[in-house]
């Protein structure tokens, strides 16, 4: 794993298939309790500006203000989501290095 040293937002987020090429590291869970952050995906670009919970997924990498790659493996993770269906529950669910630098 490796850290970002520049600030990053979670705005739009671009999925890379290749993790070397990512700002941060994610690991989706099943359970909500486990996660570092609830997540919830918008398909409207700018509900997700300011927000480190709520990610706009583009399929453009140069409008994305992070990259992101999807591990199977939660211990390689930077980041542990729980993907919600409701946006008033997307939050931040523990302390993280990460918190506040999403946004």
């Amino acid at each position: 794993m490796f850290s970002v040293a520049v600030p990053v937002s979670a705005g739009s987020v671009y999925v890379t298939e290749t993790e070397s090429w990512a700002d941060l590291t994610v690991y989706v869970i099943d359970v909500e309790s486990w996660a570092d952050l609830s997540v919830y995906y918008t398909d409207v670009e700018s509900w997700a500006d300011g927000k480190d919970e709520v990610w706009y997924v583009t399929e453009t990498e140069s409008w994305a203000d992070v990259v992101i790659y999807f591990t199977e493996t939660e211990s390689w993770a930077d980041l542990v989501i729980y993907v919600t269906d409701v946006e008033s529950w997307a939050e931040w669910k523990k302390s993280h290095p990460w918190r506040g630098r999403l946004h």
